[in-house]
């Protein structure tokens, strides 16, 4: 007797792939799209809440243990926050930009929210959001407090290969740096 065919099915073996650590293609998949839950059920918000509080005590432990550092330079939070913090290896972190006020990254590491959105059949757009977003911030803000943090959505895997964002610094685009960039005359 054959199975019925569900339309779930493909997310969960590609759900249970990433639960056995088989490697899952890093290509943009449109067609992924419409295999994901944009609405999470109420066991859905459930295990986020408490991955959520997970991701969380784990940032108080790791600011706890690490009271006096701080980032001085934008070039600082490539090794604070995506390799002490996040544990990414440097192999998974490419960096798109880097001067002195922005850094922008585009990381293929092997990721537990990628992996949880894929069990769960969720998008991760709303996954990480809810999930990661909300710690990386509070992280990086305790780091320094004028660094703004962007996840570009866009860009984001299972949809592309590499998940993108984007640390700055805000002071750092303030009428007076922008005028030393400006030809003199040009706020007229």
């Amino acid at each position: 007797m054959r199975a019925a065919h569900s339309p779930y099915v493909g997310s969960i073996s590609i759900g249970f792939a990433a639960f056995l650590g088989i490697a899952v293609p890093n290509v943009p998949v449109p067609w992924l799209e419409h295999r994901f839950r944009s609405s999470p059920r109420l066991v859905d918000k459930f295990v986020l809440s408490i991955a959520k509080l997970v991701f969380y005590t784990y940032a108080m432990l790791w600011l706890l243990a690490r009271r006096d550092v701080k980032v001085a330079k934008i070039e600082d939070v490539l090794e604070l926050f995506y390799i002490d913090f996040l544990r990414i290896e440097r192999d998974y972190v490419e960096v798109v930009k880097l001067d002195r006020c922005e850094l922008v990254t585009r990381c293929t590491n092997p990721c537990p929210i990628l992996s949880l959105s894929l069990r769960l059949g969720l998008d991760t757009r709303y996954t990480c959001r809810e999930v990661s977003e909300p710690v990386c911030r509070f992280i990086l803000k305790k780091l320094r407090p004028d660094i703004v943090f962007e996840r570009n959505y866009g860009w984001i895997r299972p949809y592309r290969e590499s998940c993108e964002e984007r640390i700055y610094l805000a002071n750092c685009l303030q009428p007076a740096s922008l005028k030393e960039r400006l030809p003199t005359g040009s706020f007229q």
